[in-house]
This record gives structure tokens, sequence and C-alpha cells, in this order.
């Protein structure tokens, strides 16, 4: 018989074992640095540069495996300043920027940001972040959670080759693996969503989750920056066609013009922007700009806009919290699982979207 989570011990004996150095070594190892950077296990709402200034993420950028820069496409936000969009580097040190001869490669020619584990002088005048004291949990616990789920940490020969152990077990024993499995990813999802309760609360922490969920996989970042400032562009519970323009509208996702194409539609962006215009003002330090969102390959229903105007229904309802807390307390049938969220997160007819 398989032990008590047989997969948790097995993640826990295999790989490259435990990504965290002894206490006595002062610094993690940068392969951990650059998951936890990846993944944004940070208190976000803390981040300052070296030089005193306000650092916002708006996106951590892309893993790149091959040479140069540890990650592509990132953009960040210093204090008020117009967004930087370019590439990130991680080292432990500020003076890995020259010891490594960063400052020598061309390839390094569009660093926006340089992230460190700590230091108190930058080494040149890209804009350094220490992320030492703004981690969102214990190192300890980022080293156990997140040690293994980078692809690359695993060995080169054993990428892709677990069909066929599994193949061979018992049809008993696999699903009791696949359950364990299932588990251990559950229980690193939950403490993920409980390191971002202890900053913003359960609530922010759930409409967080919720947004990166609409986000599919091209666009997480931004609804995550979305969510992030809700605090500050709905500070009450609103209409859902105010709750559409405020999002479009800080989403930066409004176009400049009519298309004057489709009279329905136009006639719809036209009753947002009048909507818009008039606090577009108030809410502009939380506006995203557009080049933030990808767009590329998405069917019609995963395109940003009709997400959004989904969750201001959401929102304006103001009762989806409480509605998911019964739903998770209540007891239901394994089969009627998804029938029944989807009947909590139904909404009601929108007079665009619906249609569109």
């Amino acid at each position: 018989m398989l032990p008590v989570n047989f997969y948790a011990g097995w993640r826990a004996r295999t790989g490259p074992g435990q990504l965290l150095r002894e206490e006595h070594e002062p610094f993690p190892p940068e392969q951990l640095l650059q998951i936890i950077w990846q993944r944004q296990r940070l208190q976000r709402d803390r981040l300052m540069t070296l030089d005193g200034r306000r650092l916002r993420v708006l996106h951590p950028g892309f893993k790149n495996h091959e040479a140069g820069p540890d990650f592509r496409g990132a953009m960040v936000q210093l204090d008020g300043e117009p967004p930087r969009q370019g590439d990130v580097e991680v080292d432990l040190r500020s003076s890995g920027w020259k010891s490594h001869g960063h400052d020598r490669n061309p390839a390094f020619k569009n660093i926006v940001l340089h992230v460190i584990w700590e230091g108190d002088r930058a080494a040149s005048e890209i804009p350094a972040v220490p992320l030492k004291d703004r981690l969102d949990a214990p190192l300890a616990d980022l080293s156990a959670w997140l040690g293994r789920d980078s692809l690359k940490t695993l060995p080169e020969d054993l990428r892709g080759k677990c069909c066929g152990p599994l193949r061979d077990l018992p049809p008993e024993k696999l699903t009791k693996l696949l359950h364990h499995a299932a588990e251990v990813r559950w229980q690193s999802r939950a403490a993920q969503f409980q390191a971002c309760a202890r900053q913003a609360g359960w609530e922010q922490a759930l409409w967080e989750g919720l947004f990166r969920a609409l986000g599919y996989k091209q666009n997480v970042w931004p609804m995550h920056s979305l969510a992030e400032s809700r605090p500050q562009w709905l500070p009450q519970p609103c209409a859902p066609a105010m709750c559409q323009a405020r999002l479009f509208g800080v989403g930066g996702l409004l176009p400049a013009e009519l298309s004057r194409a489709q009279t329905g539609a136009d006639a719809y962006v036209r009753r947002v922007w009048d909507q818009w215009w008039r606090e577009r003002e108030q809410f502009g330090d939380c506006t995203l700009p557009r080049q933030l969102w990808r767009f590329n390959n998405l069917r019609p229903a995963n395109h940003p806009q009709r997400r959004l105007a989904l969750a201001a229904h959401w929102l304006a309802a103001g009762d989806l919290p409480v509605k998911l807390e019964k739903w998770f307390a209540a007891t239901v049938p394994d089969a009627a699982l998804a029938e029944s969220l989807l009947e909590v997160l139904q909404v009601g007819r929108d007079d665009f979207w619906s249609w569109h």
C-alpha cells in the first residue's frame, strides 16, 4: 500500500534537493529567488528601490531559459512615472551586475529593473529592488512549496518520462497517487491565498484569485493588477454599467476612437466613455497601460473585455464572497460540484455583452 500522501514524500526525496541552503548561509540560491520573483510571492505593495522609489510591478516578465537577462517583457512603474517595459535581471547582490559582466554585455541593454536579495547601493543607474524583507511567507516555506515547481528543476533524463512507471501501477494505486498529487497542489495554492490574506484580508485575496483566473493564461498579471487596486477604484458597490466603465477605463481597454463599423458597439462604447471621462483623472494613478494586455490567439470568450464585463456584475451584486462561502460549506455530491459552482457564478442578462 502507498504510505499516507506518497506523492508528498516522493516529492521531498527526489529532484534537485531543497533549494534553501543551511541557515548560517546568508543568501538563498539564485534559482529560488528567480522563482519567487516569477510567482511574485512578495509583499507587492511594499516594494521599494534602493534609492527610495515605490515600485509597482505590472508584469514580472517571462522566464528566459536562454542566454541573457533572467526575465523578458516585464513592465514596472516607479512612483508616478510612466510604466517601463523591458527585461529584469536577478542577482543575489547588487555587485553581481558588474562581477557577472552585465554592464559590458549588450544583451542587457534593455534592463529596466535589477532584482537582488539585499544591498544598500545600486551598482548602476538601473533601479535595484531588494527582496529580503519583502517576502509574503517565510523563506523556508517558499523553498518547500516553490522549489520543485519549475520544470527546469527536473533532471533532463526524467522530464516527460512519468507515463511509463505510472502505466505499470494498478488502477487503485494510480488513482490514489493522483489524488495525493492533487492534494499537494491544493495545499500549495491554499498557502498562497493565505499569504495574500495576511496582507490584504480574505475578501481581497478572493477577488485577486478570481481576477487572475479571469485572465486566462495570457492576461494573468494585468488582471491581478486590476484586482490589487480594487479598493481604489471601487470604494463602494455601484451599478454594473458603472463598474464596467471603471474596469475598462482603469484597465486601459477603452478604444480611443469609435469604429463607425458597428453602430451597436459604438453606442455601447460611447455610453462607457460618457461615464469614464468624468472619473478618469480621479483614478489616473491606478490606470494600466494598454500594452500590458495580450490579445493574440484568444478566443472571443477569453478576451479580457468580456471577462471584465462579467466581473462587473459580480462586483455590482456585492454578494459573491458570501455565496461562495456558503457553497464551500454546503454538502454537494461530487457529480454536482461543477454545476452548483456555475450556478453561484452565474449572472443576469447584460444588455450588451449577452449579445456580443
